[in-house]
């Protein structure tokens, strides 16, 4: 954010990773000071609850309109102060400065549209397709640049309105300029750490810096919740002593973001930290796992006693993990999208985890209590916490194998793993495809580099999709299923290299490689359809996604392995590859031997008028009988193949069609018998095929030998119908 805006006196500064920054200010006049709220109950470790952060009805789009004029009616006339300050805009309109709450704002410019959105649509439509609080982006807008107060709000405010990509080392990120940018950008954010992705501050002991000047001091603090991590993303600094005692005011050393945030708050919308029964939203791809303890992964969620026919209740404990046979330790994972959460069966029995008015957790037929609603919760280094929806308390395994629910204490036996059970599910046919980021689809896959079919490895990273004119050769994948294993293999088009997980590892941020095929687990993938299309890659491995790192498409971009989550990096779109038509001259080159060509016997001259098919070596001059002409019929959408010198065309003409009839070049008909299909596989091999008769142009006796006849023959999988065309 810059710092030249007038009216901010006590900036507070903020990180970048990410590209996010956000620095918390105090104003003078234009900005209500005087606090109502208390901060003797400030507490840095839980300064919002995840319910208020996540409550996003609490207010509708027209309250959210109130909301605005009560705080600000638009009603300042003294424009001429806006002379001051020459380098700034404003909107200014029968004689009044525009405000927030009166403002449009339309596509392609950063404010005072005549037409476009309004604030509060704009905060309502984000708190919706977020899940987060609007109350929480008005208290935002406000901390950040005080847009909701300010009577006279310039340019530069509405472009970072909520701070989002404007580090303190750098100017901001023109990317994400804009106040519906910004504003959907900073819901996305919080969404995010609530969902459980990257966050600098994880739940647990952290140590939180007072100020950006080390010297200032800091300490460790109990990061509770997710949605308080959220906002030390955001801000990743606490106040100090002296911070909190200033109410709205400044200290030495002080940071104010999440102080502001707290006070804000509680001023206009009540206490931050109030409420229960959060829904988090989906944080994990329904499916089938066997989900197993955090510091003990041979241990798994099990049925006592085994699954007995019948059974219409049975006790949910943790047992030693099965490999085989595993029907006990099998768990179906849905989540309801009307009420917010999952729900956890088993799909042998069809009972349900629930939780017991005891505290005790056992698999019972199915309710529409919330003893059956569950939220998964999870942390930095991909593992759940289990959360009631009825209470705040977490599923926990005691030392005697039982499973109840408890009070969250951050332990060990309240963290689990989710381990996707394969199943021989086809998601995608077999293709060569651009494999595009959800993130940008205008970002591909490719291998770093220009490749060749001698490259023997090299990097998988994010890069502008290439025009079909371009060398694409190193963002072309083939994407193949085995109906044994359920999984897919991954293969660069030209090259045979195939994604692969670098030296089997499965931690977070492994990175992603082309390499040699092999039969290893770390070139076999899951590939699942979410319910919105898209993709996600998951490795056979260790059940990680492919990834986007720092969830940033752009040039060069890191891939890289990381635990499943529900953000754009993980998600993935398959385009087939459509080629741009073949045209200009070839050599038709016969995939049995590549020094044997397609030719017209006895050679031609501008004369010539009929010539039969062989095949023949290449000559060292490149002979005129050797080289064709190969036109796009755009009407007919097939190709012509004609002989440039001797204006020739490939035909079937005067032949019956019957297998074994040998291949002419005649003058040109326009008839179906000097038209071809021209179809490449996934191996780069094309086939030539009659547009008459259906049939292929193929080498007779499907031997390599010079003089061969190139005959008519019925299509089949034989290399005696696969040609190479090289361009001359």
């Amino acid at each position: 954010m810059s710092r030249i805006n007038r009216r901010f006196i006590a900036p507070v500064f903020i990180f970048s990773c990410c590209f996010l920054a956000v620095f918390a200010f105090l104003t003078t006049k234009d900005t209500e000071l005087a606090s109502s709220a208390s901060l003797a109950n400030f507490r840095p470790g839980y300064i919002v609850s995840d319910y208020v952060l996540s409550n996003y009805n609490s207010m509708t789009e027209a309250e959210i309109q109130t909301f605005l004029k009560s705080k600000n009616p638009c009603n300042d006339t003294n424009i001429a102060k806006a002379n001051n300050y020459p380098h700034l805009n404003y909107h200014i309109k029968d004689g009044h400065f525009v405000c927030l709450a009166d403002e449009l704002f339309g596509e392609g410019i950063e404010y005072g549209g005549t037409t476009g959105e309004t604030a509060a649509h704009i905060i309502w439509q984000a708190a919706q397709d977020y899940q987060i609080n609007p109350q929480a982006l008005i208290v935002l807008l406000q901390k950040e640049q005080g847009l909701i107060t300010d009577t006279w709000p310039n340019h530069r405010q509405y472009r970072a309105a909520t701070g989002y990509g404007c580090p303190d080392t750098a100017p901001c990120n023109s990317e994400y300029y804009g106040f519906k940018n910004q504003v959907r950008k900073a819901a996305e954010l919080y969404r995010t750490v609530l969902n459980g992705g990257w966050t600098n501050y994880p739940l647990g002991n952290n140590y939180i810096q007072y100020h950006p000047d080390p010297g200032c001091g800091g300490s460790t603090v109990n990061i509770e919740n997710l949605a308080t991590s959220a906002l030390y993303r955001y801000t990743p600094y606490q106040p100090n002593a002296g911070a909190l005692a200033a109410g709205y005011g400044t200290a030495a050393c002080g940071a104010y973001g999440n102080r502001n945030f707290y006070l804000f708050f509680s001023d206009w919308f009540g206490d931050p930290t109030a409420g229960y029964n959060v829904r988090l939203g989906r944080t994990i791809p329904d499916g089938v796992y066997q989900i197993s303890a955090k510091d003990d992964s041979n241990k798994a969620f099990d049925i006592k006693g085994g699954i007995v026919n019948g059974m219409t209740s049975g006790e949910l404990i943790v047992f030693k993990t099965k490999k085989e046979d595993i029907k006990n330790q099998t768990f179906e994972v849905k989540y309801n999208t009307s009420s917010g959460y999952y729900q956890i069966f088993n799909p042998t029995t069809n009972l349900y985890i629930t939780m017991n008015d005891n505290n005790t957790v056992s698999l019972e037929t199915k309710k529409t209590t919330c003893s059956q609603n569950w939220n998964l919760e999870r942390d930095i280094n991909g593992y759940y916490s289990i959360v009631s929806a009825c209470f705040n308390t977490r599923i926990n395994y005691t030392s005697n194998d039982k499973v109840v629910v408890v009070d969250s204490d951050q332990g060990k036996e309240q963290r689990w793993k989710f381990f996707e059970i394969s199943e021989n599910t086809r998601a995608l046919e077999n293709g060569t495809y651009h494999i595009l980021s959800k993130l940008n689809q205008e970002y591909v896959l490719e291998i770093l580099g220009n490749v060749t079919p001698q490259t023997t490895s090299g990097s998988i990273d994010l890069w502008t999709k290439k025009t079909l004119n371009g060398n694409i050769e190193n963002q072309l994948f083939d994407v193949v299923y085995d109906e044994v294993t359920g999984y897919y293999s991954i293969t660069n088009h030209l090259t045979k290299l195939s994604l692969d997980v670098y030296n089997n590892e499965t931690t977070d941020g492994t990175r992603i490689l082309a390499w040699r095929k092999h039969s290893g687990c770390n070139q076999k993938w899951l590939i699942r359809q979410d319910t919105d299309k898209n993709y996600e890659i998951i490795s056979a491995c260790s059940g990680k996604s492919l990834d986007v790192a720092e969830a940033v498409a752009r040039k060069g971009q890191t891939i890289h392995l990381w635990t499943r989550h529900t953000g754009d990096n993980q998600r993935w779109l398959f385009k087939k590859f459509a080629e741009e038509p073949l045209s200009g001259n070839y050599q038709i080159v016969s995939k049995l031997s590549q020094s044997l060509t397609l030719d017209i016997s006895g050679g031609v001259t501008e004369d010539t008028t009929f010539g039969r098919t062989i095949i023949f070596k290449k000559q060292h001059t490149l002979a005129p009988n050797q080289v064709f002409n190969i036109i796009y019929n755009e009407n007919t959408r097939d190709y012509s193949i004609k002989n440039s010198l001797s204006n020739l065309y490939l035909s079937t003409e005067g032949q019956s069609g019957e297998n074994c009839t040998q291949a002419v070049f005649t003058a040109k008909k326009d008839h179906c018998s000097e038209r071809w299909a021209i179809n490449r596989d996934i191996n780069g091999n094309y086939k030539i095929i009659s547009a008459c008769s259906g049939k292929a142009i193929d080498l007779s006796g499907g031997k390599a030998i010079s003089g061969s006849k190139i005959i008519i023959f019925s299509n089949h999988n034989g290399a005696n119908q696969n040609w190479s065309l090289i361009k001359k």
